[in-house]
């Protein structure tokens, strides 16, 4: 494939300072960083599909509008003795 093709290629390409709402892609992953490092440490400890549903709730929740503490302190309110309602046991 020839440089003049319209495929992009990887040194063409330099990603947006920001994206068209305003937010750099590199702000949104350091925002969720903690989230990522809290599901692996979590996922250890009750199970790797539990640990990515609490961090999706949370990462919802912070999308609305709340902050990350107070997104996860609603979250761990939503748990009972390790599962959200409806989660069924999955240990994987």
């Amino acid at each position: 494939m020839s440089k003049k093709s319209s495929q992009k290629y990887h040194d063409d390409y330099y990603p947006p300072k920001k994206s068209e709402r305003g937010v750099a892609p590199a702000d949104i992953v350091r925002e969720l960083d903690p989230l990522v490092d809290y599901a692996l440490e979590e996922g250890r400890k009750t199970g790797l599909r539990h640990a990515i549903m609490e961090v999706m709730l949370v990462s919802y929740l912070m999308g609305m509008g709340f902050d990350y503490d107070t997104a996860y302190m609603i979250v761990e309110s939503w748990e009972v003795n390790e599962r959200f309602p409806g989660e069924y046991d999955y240990r994987y």
